[in-house]
């Protein structure tokens, strides 16, 4: 089975020839189609994976992934979307994911009904479909593997000149290696409302929301279950003239096995804006701290989730998950033309409570790490380039050192290295 799909490039690359076949779009009113496809390209390297506590050895790993969508639409506000894929991946340690390697399967796909005539403009989603509600700590895409985390359930936008308003109710889709069999995972269910508005006259935008969500397949160091998790985040970002902020405070509540749950977050960024000529250059601090859990004998829980993480959440090598941890980087960014970036951090991860684990994506316990002293676990040092020579076409490149310090050292973890670069094409 493994062979079946073992070699996607050439199918990837031949997605830059799709223009040349299949019409972008077509309308024959009432109706209007268009039409999209992608191709991804993505080489990853890690030395010590894990810092070593884990089986995996060094490896060097080729992503391949192709997608093609289509968008169907009438003039009342009735529509469907569905978008198809396969990925595949080789060398990885010490073996492929279901998240890396699917032989193709429905990514997407979703009844959309639509409403604009007023001051508000509303949208229904039912069905597959990606993220429900937005970019968030608690809920991001998934970029690094090769699958974008997808939902089955109901989704609701709505939105004004000053509000944005969205509510859902999901289930997220387990993933498999075979083709057209990926179904919704009955352990898990997810749902909330998020509200955005910047307020009158001030120079931020303020965003409210509630998450809950039921997994009864949860593991943490404590033990493994059923935990229903209650998530109000308030955040807050902006900016007055060159200076920029982005803050976030999160408490979480609800049930872990016989256990109660009292966990926590908070994040902040803040940078400043230089211009030079048609550059701009941009220096910050930022930085994260969230609970963990402060007795692993006692069944109250305190380890904060960040229930569907972005996996390159402290650096692009996508190793640790946020919890149990605090951490603070320093960051400059160069943007010298619109279609080229590039940056670089530096900063150092805590932990912060002993009794707890230090946890890897997507909150794995790293073995040895509980029950050892809280302190330093790694020094980060990061470096990233982005370039769009086209509206279609985009080049990454990242290289991450995760020095180890006493929390991994002490479990008898090494220090990291990671480098990747990505090549994609959209159409």
């Amino acid at each position: 089975m493994r062979t079946a799909h073992a070699h996607l490039l050439p199918l990837a690359l031949a997605a830059s020839a799709l223009p040349l076949f299949v019409p972008a779009s077509a309308h024959a009113d009432p109706w209007a189609v268009d039409f999209a496809a992608g191709a991804r390209l993505r080489v990853d390297a890690y030395s010590e994976p894990l810092f070593g506590l884990s089986p995996a050895e060094d490896f060097t790993s080729t992503q391949y992934r192709l997608t093609f969508s289509a968008d169907l639409r009438h003039r009342s506000g009735v529509g469907l979307f569905a978008e198809i894929g396969a990925f595949d991946e080789e060398g990885r340690s010490p073996g492929p994911r279901p998240v890396d390697v699917n032989y193709g399967d429905v990514l997407q796909g979703y009844l959309r009904l639509e409403e604009g005539g007023g001051a508000w403009r509303t949208e229904l989603r039912l069905g597959r479909q990606l993220n429900p509600q937005g970019e968030s700590r608690l809920n991001a895409s998934r970029e690094a593997p090769n699958a974008a985390r997808t939902f089955d359930g109901l989704s609701v936008f709505a939105e004004s000149d000053r509000w944005r308003v969205s509510a859902f109710a999901v289930k997220p889709v387990e993933l498999s290696f075979d083709a057209f069999d990926d179904e919704s995972d009955d352990s898990e269910a997810f749902w909330g409302l998020y509200v955005s508005r910047p307020p009158q006259g001030a120079p931020f935008t303020a965003d409210v929301y509630y998450f809950g969500r039921r997994d009864e397949n949860i593991r943490w160091a404590q033990a493994s279950g059923v935990e229903e998790r209650h998530s109000i985040g308030v955040r807050l970002y902006g900016g007055v003239g060159p200076y920029d902020w982005n803050h976030e405070a999160i408490y979480q509540f609800g049930s872990f096995n016989q256990g109660a749950i009292a966990a926590w977050g908070a994040a902040f960024e803040a940078s400043r804006r230089f211009e030079f000529g048609a550059g701009v250059t941009q220096v910050g601090l930022r930085g994260n701290a969230v609970s963990g859990d402060r007795d692993l004998s006692d069944p109250d829980l305190q380890t904060f989730s960040a229930i569907y993480p972005r996996f390159t959440y402290y650096s692009p090598a996508a190793t640790l998950a946020p919890a149990n941890s605090w951490d603070l980087q320093a960051f400059a960014a160069w943007r010298p033309i619109d279609a080229f970036s590039a940056s670089v951090s530096a900063g150092a991860l805590w932990k912060l409570q002993g009794a707890d684990a230090v946890y890897a994506v997507p909150y794995i316990a790293l073995p040895n790490t509980a029950g050892r002293a809280a302190g330093p676990i790694a020094n980060l040092y990061a470096a990233e380039a982005s370039w769009r020579p086209s509206g279609r076409w985009s080049l990454s490149a990242a290289v991450t050192y995760l020095e180890a310090r006493a929390a991994i050292e002490d479990a008898g973890g090494r220090s990291a290295t990671y480098a990747g670069a990505t090549l994609s094409y959209r159409r």
